[in-house]
């Protein structure tokens, strides 16, 4: 029947009568409608009911004349609904669109593959691949699952190779007579022992190289020196230690908690040298600068 209706409703359009046609459209619509009502039962509407009076809403305006079957404000509320829908559609969701599921799954692939990789190497991989990925990207798919090397605090480093860890550092004292004395101590962290200490008025390179040497009377030094930025450990320091087989740490300017161990026993010498000034001036005219 609706068929039988185009053959109407075509010849109308290019004749001009557009109004007539929708309406026909309109009234031929709802019979069926009606037909598919079943026992006198409420109305049942199909969604190509809806979009079609919602679509002849927008067309024609004329429609509330033709409609029957239900209120305009219901064809309003359909309408509504319908935009309501189409945003949702188009919206967006915020930031960049992800990648697409095979590329996540190799990244997937690659980190499990490869546990020592990280971010960095994982998009590099990706790039030869022809597959442009940022870094960041790549962390984000990754997630707790970031690959790398095994991070190992300074303190756990510390601790793995103490017995092959030796520290130096330097303590200034003021005597009576305005001098100041430095005294040189150099600390072994296995057993927290004083390997070799001096105090000299006059330090200098020359000077501090030759303590390491006499800290190491038979060969048997540390792997590793750690060390502060100061001055006295110039290239003469520098080239005895690498003749001796001993690798030098510097530690970070301003951060004498990575040479905790040292520092913890100019701490101590501070502390007792001041008490015993304060308790008994007397017995000494020795004042240690802070």
């Amino acid at each position: 029947m609706f068929v039988q209706m185009l053959f109407w409703v075509i010849p109308l359009l290019f004749l001009g009568r557009r109004d007539q046609c929708y309406r026909i459209i309109a009234l031929q619509q709802q019979p069926e409608a009606y037909q598919r009502q079943q026992g006198g039962k409420r109305l049942q509407l199909t969604d190509e009911d809806r979009r079609f009076w919602v679509m002849l809403r927008a067309r024609w305006s004329g429609w509330r004349e033709a409609l029957v079957i239900v209120k305009p404000e219901t064809v309003v509320a359909w309408h509504r609904r319908l935009g309501r829908w189409r945003q949702r559609r188009q919206r967006r969701p915020p930031g960049r669109p992800p990648l697409p599921q095979h590329v996540q799954n190799l990244i997937g692939r690659m980190a499990g593959e490869n546990p020592l990789w990280g971010q960095e190497r994982i998009a590099g991989e990706l790039g030869k691949l022809g597959l442009e990925v940022s870094p960041r990207t790549v962390a984000k798919y990754l997630g707790h699952r970031a690959p790398g090397p095994p991070f190992v605090s300074w303190m756990a480093f510390l601790n793995a190779h103490g017995g092959h860890i030796w520290a130096c550092d330097w303590l200034r004292v003021k005597t009576l007579t305005f001098r100041t004395l430095y005294v040189f101590v150099v600390l072994a962290h296995a057993r927290r022992r004083v390997v070799h200490f001096r105090i000299t008025d006059q330090p200098s390179d020359v000077w501090v190289a030759q303590q390491i040497v006499e800290a190491m009377p038979f060969d048997e030094g540390p792997r590793l020196l750690v060390r502060d930025g100061d001055p006295f450990y110039g290239q003469t320091f520098r080239r005895c230690t690498a003749n001796c087989g001993v690798r030098t740490i510097q530690i970070p300017k301003g951060r004498p908690q990575c040479n905790c161990y040292v520092e913890r026993l100019m701490r101590t010498l501070r502390q007792d040298c001041q008490s015993a000034c304060n308790s008994d001036p007397r017995r000494g005219g020795i004042g240690v600068e802070t």
